[in-house]
């Protein structure tokens, strides 16, 4: 989904989906749930919004599964 900066400088690939590093599974419906928890004024709602923000290069079409019923980027959070 994005490029991380780490504090050491190196790079970190966030992805939400439970995949395996090496293997591409661009067809496969991996799970994707994700829990971000937070004291008030932590960010939380920045964080939601940047991922939103990063799913947005998902939503051509040709970025789903040719086997996907609706091929639209659907979220929802709650605040």
């Amino acid at each position: 989904m994005a490029l991380l900066r780490t504090p050491s400088g190196d790079g970190y690939y966030l992805n939400l989906h439970n995949t395996l590093a090496d293997k591409d599974e661009f067809d496969e419906k991996n799970p994707a749930s994700t829990c971000i928890l937070g004291t008030n004024g932590s960010g939380k709602t920045m964080l939601m919004t940047f991922l939103e923000n990063m799913q947005q290069k998902y939503r051509r079409a040709d970025s789903f599964s040719p086997d996907a019923r609706t091929k639209r980027l659907t979220t929802v959070y709650l605040d």
